[in-house]
């Protein structure tokens, strides 16, 4: 019988993340359809889930880079959205 407590588990898989894999996709699908922040939001939640599972510093760094993507679309998008209500 093995003993558990000396094994080491080893991740060399270049697969990233599902949930940082849908928090780039949602950044990027955010830039061209974003109907009310809906998809920017959802990669604000996956890019948060995805920072807080990811084994490798790879999978822990495009999670950072699609938040903060999907964040700036909020912003972008909220932004355009109140100017074109106050030029009503």
């Amino acid at each position: 019988m093995t003993d558990k407590q000396n094994e080491v588990l080893v991740n060399n898989s270049k697969k990233l993340n599902g949930f940082t894999i849908t928090a780039i996709v949602m950044a990027a699908m955010g830039f061209w359809i974003n109907p009310f922040c809906i998809l920017s939001t959802i990669g604000i939640v996956f890019g948060g889930i995805g920072i807080a599972k990811s084994i490798s510093s790879r999978d822990k760094t495009w999670a950072i880079i699609s938040l903060g993507l999907s964040i700036m679309e909020t912003l972008f998008w909220l932004v355009t959205f109140s100017n074109e209500l106050a030029a009503l």
